[in-house]
């Protein structure tokens, strides 16, 4: 049967107790991800991609055409699979887990070839 282990963080009275803080981000680190967020020419880190293009990709970099991209995903055929992916910086996975640690760079969607 399940029981807590010595040192774990379960706890039987408040099984998703463990949770709480699951995915948040330190002071430090959320202060460290504001000064990566708004990077630009110039700054160490900043690298401009703005002129790349992939034949037969869809590359999204504004706010406003996320939106457009998420609102046709959300109203696609559900009987379409959608693989998901992301990349990652600032993260160490032999000591934490990805979720809430590290920042992402990129996130990709590909629904197939008749999905654009």
């Amino acid at each position: 049967s399940s029981r807590p282990i010595e040192n774990g963080t379960w706890v039987p009275a408040d099984p998703l107790g463990w949770t709480k803080n699951f995915g948040r981000r330190s002071a430090e680190k959320d202060a460290d991800l504001a000064k990566r967020i708004h990077l630009k020419p110039g700054d160490e880190g900043y690298f401009d991609v703005s002129d790349v293009q992939v034949e037969g990709v869809t590359i999204v970099r504004t706010k406003e055409q996320a939106e457009i991209v998420m609102e046709k995903l959300m109203n696609a055929d559900p009987s379409i699979m959608h693989a998901c992916d992301t990349e990652v910086m600032a993260i160490d996975l032999g000591n934490v887990g990805p979720v809430g640690n590290g920042y992402v760079t990129c996130a990709s969607v590909y629904s197939g070839p008749d999905f654009d």
